[in-house]
């Protein structure tokens, strides 16, 4: 009964503030990508969860649950007021997968621009929209998010620090 309560809210919030569509063919942000390598699991995470799918649905919950994050101030570091100013700023990866207790979890990592490396000579920006990028320091320009999409919650907010 929560879960329908819910999604009711969820889609009465976003049809109140005019939110459109993520239909993946439709879609104006092109600051996002799903990660769907089995092997990033592991590396990101030590365990060998099983990876997943998300679905529309699922992306507008996940930005329901972040703009509730953002009017709450918990992610104030992150210097953004709303969730559009977030995806104009940010680059952000989803990594989905199902833990042990049988939760569908989405890892959110995020980046102000995409990370170069110096190959063959040249500077070339890394495949952010297949593969994982992992940095240690750079401030608020990184930063990630687990989303516990079974229970519509968020937990392990970490942006990183200057150093």
């Amino acid at each position: 009964m929560k879960k329908i309560i819910f999604s009711l809210v969820i889609f009465l919030f976003l049809s109140c503030f005019g939110y459109k569509s993520t239909t993946k063919k439709n879609l104006a942000d092109n600051k996002y990508a799903i990660i769907s390598n089995q092997e990033y699991i592991h590396w990101l995470f030590g365990k060998a969860y099983l990876i997943k799918d998300l679905n529309d649905i699922e992306l507008i919950r996940i930005d329901s649950l972040l703009q509730i994050q953002i009017e709450n101030k918990s992610l104030y570091l992150l210097e953004v007021d709303n969730l559009k100013e977030l995806k104009e700023k940010y680059y952000r990866q989803y990594l989905c997968y199902e833990n042990e207790f049988g939760h569908k979890i989405a890892y959110v990592n995020s980046f102000c621009s995409v990370p170069e490396v110096f190959s063959e000579g040249e500077m070339k920006e890394l495949k952010w929209k297949t593969e994982m990028i992992d940095v240690s320091d750079g401030g608020n320009c990184y930063w990630s998010v687990k989303i516990d999409l079974t229970e519509n919650r968020i937990f392990d907010i970490a942006v990183n620090t200057k150093e």
